[in-house]
């Protein structure tokens, strides 16, 4: 979920698929905060794995990732 600086409520929700473990320090926003990157890994998986969300603050339309 991705929360504004003091919200208590999430402006939108990232499903990066439930089998998926985040990875520790594995979230990075780029620059113009227009892309959060998530680093994950699978169950019994060493192989890590990239998420690539577009417009992680975007309220409207359905949620979901940018691309893996």
């Amino acid at each position: 979920m991705v929360y504004p600086l003091g919200a208590a409520e999430p402006v939108r929700r990232i499903d990066l698929g439930s089998d998926q473990t985040l990875e520790d320090q594995g979230l990075a926003w780029s620059a113009d905060d227009g892309l959060l990157f998530a680093v994950t890994h699978g169950p019994g998986s060493g192989t890590p794995m990239l998420h690539v969300v577009q417009d992680p603050t975007r309220t409207s339309g359905r949620p979901g990732l940018g691309g893996r």
